[in-house]
């Protein structure tokens, strides 16, 4: 995409699809993190101090030693049976990390390898969104509230929101990036009552709560709030 030339909803819509590329990249990662830290007998589970409360894991070691110590494992692993003798009594404690799972050792490794690259990728193109929206001196952006069905508002930041300890989770809605706010209200037809009132104060307000919903705001951007 060229930047300079683009608009801002087809450079809001690179940046909402790369946003959620990267955060699928993220869980990913951090899954076949918890899964090589397992296979390295790094990973631990701390059980609650209290009679009804939830336990959670800890890792009890870094990744980086994580996963030299599965790599070390599968070399050896791979030597012992090139032997030709593969005995199970001859393999050390190290080996038999991985005895189980040498196959699935591999895949975790080159996952999160490819989970890492995406990430990288994914903030190489962020870094030049940001840097032409700063060139443009900024465009309009409507955010919409995921968390539940909810309004548009022009920033992430509005009272309206839970903006303490549980923080409101939204989606950039690009096809309205650039948009001045009696654009919006045009644009939206029938659904402009979806706007907020406190950051679109001409905005239309329903009789009744009509906000986006569900289905809506996941054909548009992406997430599951199901």
């Amino acid at each position: 995409m060229n930047f300079t030339t683009a608009t801002p909803a087809e450079i809001d819509q690179l940046l909402a699809e790369t946003s959620l590329a990267r955060l699928r990249a993220i869980q990913t990662a951090s899954y076949n993190v918890d899964r090589i830290m397992d296979m390295a007998e790094m990973r631990e589970y701390v059980r609650p101090t209290e009679r009804y409360g939830k336990g959670h894991y800890i890792l009890t070691g870094t990744f980086e030693a994580g996963r030299a110590r599965i790599e070390s494992a599968c070399k050896a692993l791979d030597a012992h049976y090139a032997t030709g003798t593969g005995r199970y009594e001859d393999m050390t404690a190290e080996m038999k990390l991985v005895i189980s799972g040498r196959d699935y050792a591999t895949r975790y490794l080159a996952a999160f390898d490819a989970a890492t690259e995406e990430i990288a990728k994914a903030d190489g193109i962020i870094h030049d969104i940001n840097a032409e929206w700063f060139r443009r001196d900024g465009w309009t952006r409507k955010w919409l509230v995921v968390s539940s069905s909810g309004h548009l508002h022009a920033h992430t930041e509005c009272s309206t929101c839970n903006n303490g300890k549980q923080r409101t989770a939204f989606a950039l809605w690009y096809q309205l990036s650039g948009l001045t706010e009696a654009e919006a209200i045009t644009a939206l037809e029938t659904r402009a009552d979806a706007l907020c009132s406190v950051c679109y104060p001409t905005a239309p307000v329903a009789a009744k709560r009509t906000n986006v919903t569900k289905a809506q705001a996941r054909k548009i951007t992406g997430y599951d709030l199901d």
